[in-house]
């Protein structure tokens, strides 16, 4: 499976999503900007998206408080951080409050995404996951997979628009 993410502003985000109703279309939005999700085994409905492959997932990504880490990783770090991650990941699905997660594999460029979702802010903030989102906690002590620094987005899932 594939997920695609494009960004726009809200009102042009929101209709893309009304228009394609009957696909699986996620909008997210914070203060600074507004993304559109589309997870798909087909093509995207997208005109210039972000591409990724589903390496890692769980769960439905449709409510709920969403955070992305973006994880820029070496092409040479790619299988060691994809192994701790997976080893990681059982441990991720005990979290209360968690509902989804994905990560994200990159199809052109090299940073991942971390992608969480939460029951509501709340949830997130007294996971373990708030105060150790951060390339320690994801790529352990082999720091040298990484590209760049880590970051972190957080978003609000905006279910329906009426």
């Amino acid at each position: 499976m594939n997920t695609y993410i494009t960004s726009g502003t809200h009102s042009f985000m929101a209709k893309i999503k009304e228009e394609h109703s009957d696909q699986d279309i996620v909008l997210l939005q914070n203060a600074q900007e507004t993304l559109l999700i589309h997870e798909t085994e087909g093509k995207t409905v997208f005109q210039a998206p972000r591409t990724y492959e589903v390496f890692d997932a769980s769960g439905n990504i449709h409510s709920g408080f969403a955070v992305i880490l973006h994880v820029p990783v070496r092409e040479e770090g790619r299988p060691v951080f994809e192994y701790q991650f997976k080893d990681k990941a059982s441990k991720l699905e005990k979290e209360s409050g968690l509902t989804a997660h994905r990560l994200l594999r990159p199809i052109n460029g090299d940073t991942y995404l971390f992608l969480t979702v939460w029951e509501n802010p709340g949830a997130y903030s007294q996971s373990s996951l708030a105060n150790n989102l951060d390339s320690q906690e994801i790529v352990g002590e082999n720091q040298s997979v990484l590209a760049d620094p880590t970051f972190v987005s957080q978003y609000s899932i905006t279910e329906n628009e009426e």
